[in-house]
Formats: C-alpha cells, sequence, structure tokens
C-alpha cells in the first residue's frame, strides 16, 4: 500500500521546492548574495519600487513589468535559503530539506510499524506454539487411544490407571537411557 500518492500538482510544487534549494545551496557555495541570482526571472536590482515608496531594493521581471513587493519578498527569502525558512519540527533532521509528506504521514508511518511488529511477534509465537503444540498433541493422541484400546480390551478402570503408571515409567526408562 502507498502512502505516499501525490497529485500531479503537488509533485510539480515538490520539483519547483527542490529546484530552489538546490539552487538556493548553489548560490550560497559560490556566495552570491544577489536576489537576482536567486529568483529566476529577475533581472534588475535597485529600480525605484512601485508606488513611488523610498524602497531600496525593487525587483522588474524579464518582460520589463515590475514586479510586487511580495515577489521580492519572496526571491530574498529564497536568497537567505530554504534552510532559514523551514520549520524545525520532528521531521526536520540536519540540512535535509522540511518534508511535508513525512510530517503529514506520521501517525499511518508509525501505526505501520506497530503492525509490523505486531505481525513479527505473532509469527515468533506461532512458531513456538508449533514446536511445543504438535509434539504434545501427538502425546495425546497416543494416550488417548492406548486408553481407548485398553477399554475396548476389557480393562477396569483401575487396571487403566495401572497401564498408564507402567506406560510412565518405560517412558522416564526409556529418556533416562537417552540422557
Amino acid at each position: 500500500m502507498d502512502l505516499f500518492i501525490e497529485t500531479p500538482r503537488q509533485v510539480s510544487e515538490r520539483r519547483e521546492r527542490e529546484l530552489r534549494v538546490q539552487s538556493d545551496r548553489r548560490d550560497a557555495l559560490q556566495g552570491v548574495p544577489d536576489v537576482a541570482a536567486a529568483a529566476p526571472g529577475v533581472v534588475d536590482v535597485g529600480a525605484a519600487p512601485p508606488g513611488g515608496g523610498a524602497a531600496s531594493v525593487a525587483v522588474a521581471r524579464r518582460s520589463g513589468q515590475a514586479g510586487s513587493w511580495e515577489d521580492a519578498a519572496a526571491a530574498a527569502g529564497r536568497a537567505q535559503g530554504f534552510q532559514a525558512a523551514a520549520p524545525h519540527g520532528a521531521g526536520y533532521a540536519g540540512n535535509e530539506p522540511y518534508s511535508v509528506a513525512q510530517e503529514a504521514y506520521r501517525e499511518e508511518l508509525a501505526f505501520d510499524k506497530r503492525r509490523t511488529r505486531r505481525r513479527k511477534r505473532l509469527a515468533v509465537l506461532r512458531v513456538v506454539g508449533l514446536i511445543i503444540g504438535i509434539p504434545l498433541l501427538l502425546a495425546v493422541v497416543f494416550v488417548g487411544s492406548y486408553v481407548c484400546t485398553c477399554i475396548l480390551n476389557g480393562a477396569t478402570p483401575e487396571e487403566v490407571a495401572e497401564l498408564l503408571g507402567e506406560m510412565a515409567g518405560h517412558v522416564t526408562n526409556f529418556f533416562a537411557q537417552l540422557g
């Protein structure tokens, strides 16, 4: 059973995130703090903000249209790196990107682990039960058939008890000779 079923939209979003992370890591290794290098489609830094504000950074797209401040903030966030923005939850491990799928399916994974452990324990108990149960069952069937044979041959209950005592003595002597 596949617990990680992704829609085509989720696949494309995940791939975009992975590409951004790779780009950010590459930029961080090269020491490029420039927002334009981190965000695809950004070519101009330092133009006047839309609406004539006094901010020092504005972003223009290759098509020549001025970008919104949300685009500039997103590009700056990507330039700082995916690691700084990632929540440090249960699924976070060192330099690995935060996995939303791991977090979303944590309960399902825990249930699957418990179910696997339970199945392994039951398999071990089943094997131990067979190793002990089969010889025990054979001994009970043998003694029962011996008692039935004695009764069919006309033995009284006292004689059956005496014959069972003699049989127990023979079995004890047999195991004493083996050991």
